[in-house]
């Protein structure tokens, strides 16, 4: 991973050394010629900067200290001889400094000195500086902070509303609330409640433990310092001095160091408070806790916008600056501006204090059974919730992380275990095993069956002739293993029985595609404009014709009404659509099949909805996946289904070998794509979106590439603006392109236009089809040998190798090329970002967190692509995305139909077993959970966070 500090030049206040200390000068100082006081009393030149160097500065302000401590010796670390020798090394460059060394006031022995010949030491040089003796202030308490109201007494500490906290006005907690949302954490109405916010937990935790000498700071490190503040003051940068920032120098035994606060100048005036308030004390100076990342300015260390607390201040809990450090989402509130980190810790610090009771535990009602948490070496809930967010150890960390792990996988278990019992209660619908219709369809094919779409049959006919309980399966495999086949040989024997048949897709653009694949299987009659929504197939083994149609949101009016007419008398044998399907409006009386594409978005709830349209009883299920399952998440999430897994690609089937493709080289990509098409090959080039107002469908699983754990920290504008099929399909028949046929492909095209398209590809009308991800299902064209990704950090890694299963179909060798940025490309592009936001004014620290965010996001896109260029085998690649996904990521980001997993890993195996057995145990004891509650609360929100995501 690269870094880089911010580019320097416009920067105008002059630069205190990194070995030099300085300290803020006295209100009644007069204004040297040619500065001007600020209205906060900031002495700054025309230039924007302070008055005199920093080291003139330093030593004014150590002689106010050492007068007002009697001159004991006392106001630098180690003695004032070791900065004075300091200045000397320095007076070269500096005039003052060098008339000061040439008459020897810099030569003296401090140290040797008594009181008095120190006293008549220092007047001279403030006689010198053009200085009077500073008369002594009184030491400035700091006020006290306000008695807190009396507490009201409330029957449960988590359902406090969270706006009741001191720590959080209207505008955060309106803030936080809008965040609970968008992670799918509120599984109520109304506002959120310090309960919601106990299980907001950290992204991540910066170990702060460790104190670090100033002279051992290394550059590009988070590290922590505690040192004495030699002086804080506020500066002017950029043109025209528009950034206002906060210096301040500090030090210890070992040297000194500059530190910069961007955009915060209210930083300045707590500090230089702060230096007033310990002139006159014991001490005489005061110290700072500092956290942060030390970088390079000219050559020498500073550090840049850190963590900061004094100590011994009223606030200086080292709630920031000690131990293992909390980091959370962040939350913008309406005004755009974030919720800085160090108020999120507070928020969440007086949440935490406030369910504590009198000996200073947590009390949060633990659901899990003792004997269950003692069998698995569990924490209590209470320490679980306290060391994940402030743990004592990473060892503590750990074990709080495994606890809430365990619980998350309970919930599943649980909820699945009382499906699976539901479902073994209720008696099947009995279809015939290979009726003649079915044998005669498998017959029509162009192609024969694979051995693994032979045994997924064989399997799934077993169980809708047994009639002993309703089928539940599971149908995987890799792409292009032929799935789709299998699905309508089994819709069909429910039509053979004389009943119906339902398939589901998640979005209308797949249920389109299986609209149409399902009519080409089926051999129907080419598109009508009479009734282009439903179609009549004749198949041997069947006097009347199979009626065939099409439901989404999009279809009109009277072709809806028709259809859901259909449905109910019986007419329409199979109704393809989206989650229309489950409208309390339509009705399929005599439902025996549903079958639900891309099974991570086909819920719970909406299994028993789609379940619940039949009269007859509970029809059959099964489910699709679009691409291999990993094991972990098979048993995890379908542990009440049977599962059938076809590994076997059909004959014929070429290796496609995958090139990661520069956006410097990508021309060269499309000159080869070229080639191909003048050797009568055919091409694929998709694009995530339509166009630039595509904001509502992008075609993509939103956030298979924003998984690393600073997700939340990452705008739109971290990532490389995604092109677009409908400006790469202009750009491209009018440049590499203008000799080839050209066609474009996307979502919002009608569907007569859109099969017209297709059509023409199909049969060799058109060269090259430039596309959205609409071609990831039904596209069979042989002799298509090139996809080509743009924006590729665009798609999910599953979705990606789905589509590059749309070439190799042929006997020609096939390629696909991924067009994404190099990694000195996202830097470059990156870096000239973080620029131009510094130099808009924006705060730095949120600059440096998007920063390093976006860069750790764009590695992680590239590791993924890594995968996809290794290999072809879908069911590696599965289990590699799973390893590769970090906490919080278990199931894939934002997954329709499956409940948020924040703490599991995907090496929980051992608790995810744990859990299935004990969700066996407690369901075989108690198989409604009217003994624990607790757990059922559990097992309601799990459902809840379900139904909401329906939603």
């Amino acid at each position: 991973m690269r870094s880089s500090t911010i580019a320097s030049s416009t920067r105008t206040s002059p630069t205190p050394s990194s070995t030099t200390a300085s300290w803020t000068p006295s209100s009644a100082r007069r204004t040297p010629a040619g500065c001007k006081r600020s209205s906060k009393g900031t002495v700054t030149t025309k230039r924007g900067g302070r008055a005199g160097s920093s080291q003139v500065r330093a030593l004014r302000n150590i002689l106010d200290m050492e007068a007002a401590n009697g001159f004991r010796n006392k106001a630098v670390a180690g003695g004032l001889d070791r900065f004075l020798e300091t200045l000397r090394g320095q007076a070269g460059a500096d005039p003052a400094l060098r008339s000061l060394d040439e008459r020897g006031l810099l030569s003296v022995a401090y140290a040797e000195l008594d009181a008095a010949r120190r006293e008549r030491w220092a007047d001279e040089i403030r006689r010198f500086l053009g200085d009077s003796r500073p008369t002594a202030r009184p030491t400035k308490r700091p006020t006290p902070p306000p008695e807190p109201p009396p507490s009201q007494p409330v029957g449960n500490p988590l359902d406090v509303p969270l706006s009741a906290l001191r720590s959080v006005n209207r505008p955060q907690a309106t803030a936080i609330h809008n965040l609970l949302i968008r992670r799918r954490m509120l599984t109520h109405t109304g506002e959120p409640t310090v309960g919601d916010m106990l299980y907001l937990f950290p992204l991540r935790h910066v170990d702060r433990r460790e104190r670090t000498a100033v002279a051992r700071l290394r550059a590009g490190e988070e590290q922590t310092i505690e040192a004495v503040l030699w002086d804080a003051y506020e500066v002017r940068l950029g043109r025209g001095g528009r950034i206002r920032a906060t210096e301040a120098v500090v030090g210890d035994d070992t040297g000194n160091i500059r530190v910069i606060w961007w955009g915060n100048p209210w930083i300045a005036q707590q500090l230089r408070k702060a230096i007033a308030a310990t002139a006159h004390t014991p001490s005489g100076v005061p110290r700072i806790v500092l956290s942060g990342k030390v970088t390079l300015f000219k050559g020498k260390r500073q550090m840049e916008s850190p963590e900061w607390e004094l100590k011994g201040s009223a606030n200086a809990s080292g709630l920031h600056t000690a131990g293992l450090v909390p980091f959370y989402p962040s939350a913008a509130t309406t005004k755009g501006r974030r919720i800085p980190p160090r108020r999120m810790r507070e928020i969440v610090r007086e949440a935490l204090d406030s369910t504590k009771n009198g000996g200073g535990s947590l009390r949060i009602p633990d659901p899990l059974p003792d004997a269950v948490r003692e069998d698995v070496g569990l924490l209590t809930l209470s320490e679980a919730v306290e060391q994940a967010h402030y743990p004592d150890s990473e060892d503590a960390k750990e074990r709080a992380r495994r606890r809430l792990a365990f619980d998350e996988f309970l919930a599943i278990q649980l909820r699945v275990g009382m499906e699976r019992n539901y479902s073994s209660t209720q008696e099947g619908i009995v279809l015939a095993a290979f009726p003649p219709m079915v044998e005669s369809f498998i017959a029509s094919l162009p192609f024969t069956l694979t051995q693994g779409q032979r045994d997924a049959l064989d399997e799934a006919m077993r169980d809708v002739s047994s009639g002993s309980r309703p089928m539940s399966r599971l149908l995987q495999g890799d792409v292009g293993s032929g799935k789709t086949v299998v699905a309508v040989a089994m819709l069909l024997a429910a039509v053979a029985g004389g009943y119906q048949g339902a398939m589901m897709a998640p979005t209308e653009v797949l249920a389109q595609q299986h609209f149409l694949n399902v009519r080409r299987l089926l051999g129907g009659p080419e598109h009508s404009l009479e009734n282009p929504d439903w179609f009549p197939a004749t198949l041997d083994g069947r006097d009347e014709p199979v009626t065939v149609a099409l439901l989404t949101g999009s279809t009109r009016a009277p072709a809806r009404r028709e259809i859901l007419r259909m449905a109910e008398d019986g007419s329409l044998d199979l109704l393809i659509g989206t989650h229309a399907l489950i409208q309390q409006q339509v009705a399929l009386p005599n439902l025996a099949l549903a079958v639900g594409d891309e099974q991570h978005r086909f819920g719970v709830l909406q299994r028993e909805a789609l379940r619940g349209k039949s009269t007859l009883g509970e029809p059959h299920l099964l489910l699709m996946s679009a691409t291999p399952i990993p094991r972990t998440l098979a048993l995890t999430l379908y542990g009440g289904l049977e599962i059938s897994t076809m590994r076997e690609l059909p004959a014929g089937r070429q290796e496609i070998l995958t090139r990661s493709v520069d956006l410097a080289r990508a021309a060269d990509a499309e000159h080869y794509l070229l080639t191909q098409v003048r050797e009568g090959r055919q091409c694929f080039i998709v694009c995530p979106r339509i166009d630039d107002a595509d904001d509502r469908y992008s075609g993509v699983d939103d956030d298979d590439d924003a998984t690393d754990e600073d997700s939340d920290l990452i705008p739109e504008s971290a990532a490389l603006p995604p092109l677009t099929s409908v400006a790469e399909y202009e750009r491209l028949r009018s440049t590499t392109l203008a000799d080839a046929r050209v066609g474009l492909l996307h979502g919002r095209m009608p569907l007569p236009e859109k099969q017209a398209v297709m059509d023409a590809f199909r049969s060799g009308d058109l060269d090259v089809l430039v596309s959205t991800p609409v071609i990831e299902v039904g596209i069979d064209v042989p002799n298509a040998t090139v996809m080509m990704v743009q924006s590729p950090t665009r798609f999910g890694l599953a979705q990606l190798h789905q589509l590059r299963g749309r070439v190799g179909r042929g006997a020609h060798r096939s390629y696909c090329f991924i067009v994404s940025e190099s990694e000195d490309e996202t830097f470059q592009r990156l870096n000239e970002a973080r620029q131009r936001r510094v130099a808009n004014g924006d705060d730095w620290r949120e600059v440096e967190q998007w920063f390093r965010a976006a860069l750790a996001q764009a590695e992680s896109s590239r590791e993924r692509l890594k995968v996809l260029v290794r290999t072809n085998d879908g069911f590696e690649i599965a289990e590699a995305d799973l390893e590769m996904r970090s906490q919080g990521d278990f199931f894939g980001t934002r997954q329709s139909g499956i409940a948020p997993v924040r703490m599991a890993r995907p090496g929980d195996r051992d608790l995810l077993d744990a859990s299935r057995e004990h969700a066996g145990r407690i369901l075989d004891a108690d198989p409604e959970l009217r003994t624990l509650s607790g757990l059922r609360d559990a097992v309601d929100r799990l459902t809840a966070a379900v139904t909401d995501e329906m939603a």
